[in-house]
């Protein structure tokens, strides 16, 4: 939100809006997203990737970098993103998943 915005009301409401326990609640159970509050979460309705990494997350002692938002274009983190999900949902194996990932930046990114 701007601090030079007309509507800082309404703004302000929007952003409410997102973070209010209600919609953290939606985001973790059909996105699959890491909510930014402390919200009760149905692990059974969440995708099944969620459960891992939230697993994971519970004994992280450091912050974690966004990989795909340093790529060389949105498309090149949308491929990445893509193989990622492959990998942890089984669809497909690690060295598998990243030559996709590798044929994109051979092909897109590596022009010469």
């Amino acid at each position: 939100m701007s601090s030079t915005t007309k509507h800082k009301e309404a703004a302000l409401a929007l952003m409410k809006m997102f973070t209010d326990d209600t919609a953290q609640k939606y985001t973790a159970e059909v996105a699959g997203k890491i909510p930014v509050t402390k919200v009760a979460i149905d692990y059974d309705k969440a995708p099944k990737q969620f459960a891992y990494i939230n697993d994971i997350l519970k004994n992280v002692t450091g912050t974690l970098g966004f990989y795909n938002e340093s790529l060389a274009s949105v498309e090149a983190g949308d491929t990445f993103d893509a193989a990622m999900v492959d990998v942890f949902l089984g669809n497909a194996e690690p060295q598998q998943a990243l030559q996709k990932v590798q044929d994109f930046y051979n092909k897109n990114v590596w022009k010469k």
